[in-house]
């Protein structure tokens, strides 16, 4: 199979009309190999995983077709019998070349380049890993890394405070919640033009986030005073943009603490 991705990646390579052009989309094989790829990765020992993901990852966010129909296909492979350590075994490599590597997102278009590493943190993909018996241990497993990528990217790019928020309103994010309040406030605090988002989706997940928040989380936020002092910060700031419902929030949290 690895044969086979070979010449699909060597056609990849030449597919652009110059060199600063983006490689065009896979063919109809060419997405029968990726996602055979995908399932090999969960059917073989996971040292052998590397070898299958690496040669579609190092097309760079230029092979942004392929990229995300492996990232697709891989969260696809999880099922209610996934072992979750197994599954965290293959899938931190994965984070930590595309979202740790320097140089892995100098080939291609920036945007292009995070959105895949949304997408290897699974953003877009709670549907498939609530499938998963015990998801909140696997977020756990992987906290460093999306706490890594939060300090890393975070204040890059609006869409990564709108997928991320609407990471953390999922079930699946939920482990993540009160450490990410502090991230984000964190990221608002170090820069205010992150504060100055521009589209109604990033402010619609932000307040989904934090209306999620409070009723699920009230104790947690009631015994810490840095997550209490954060979610204060970010519902001022909602209250300030005149976002629907943060006058509501801003009251029931008055009335919560």
């Amino acid at each position: 199979m690895t044969g086979f991705w070979a010449h699909r990646a060597w056609w990849q390579a030449g597919s652009g009309k110059d060199d600063q052009d983006e490689y065009r989309p896979l063919c109809e094989f060419g997405y029968a190999v990726v996602e055979e790829l995908a399932r090999l990765i969960v059917k073989s020992p996971a040292a052998v995983g590397p070898a299958l993901w690496r040669p579609v990852f190092v097309l760079g966010p230029k092979g942004h077709y392929a990229i995300g129909a492996f990232l697709r296909y891989w969260f696809n492979q999880v099922t209610e019998r996934t072992v979750v350590t197994e599954f965290a075994e293959r899938w931190r490599p994965m984070i930590e070349f595309m979202v740790s590597g320097e140089e892995w997102g100098n080939n291609g278009r920036w945007y292009h380049a995070q959105q895949l590493q949304r997408q290897v943190l699974g953003f877009g993909a709670s549907d498939f890993l609530k499938r998963l018996l015990d998801h909140a241990l696997l977020i756990g497993i992987m906290q460093d890394l999306f706490k890594f990528w939060a300090n890393k990217r975070l204040r890059d790019d609006e869409d990564n405070l709108a997928e991320f928020c609407g990471f953390l309103a999922s079930e699946v994010g939920k482990p993540l919640r009160i450490d990410a309040l502090r991230w984000i406030a964190d990221a608002m605090k170090a820069d205010t033009d992150f504060r100055k988002w521009f589209r109604d989706y990033t402010s619609s997940a932000f307040m989904e986030f934090l209306t999620v928040l409070v009723p699920e989380h009230a104790a947690e936020l009631s015994r810490g005073d840095k997550p209490r002092q954060a979610l204060l910060d970010l519902t001022a700031h909602a209250v300030s943009r005149q976002f629907t419902a943060a006058l509501a929030l801003q009251e029931r949290i008055r009335r919560l603490f």
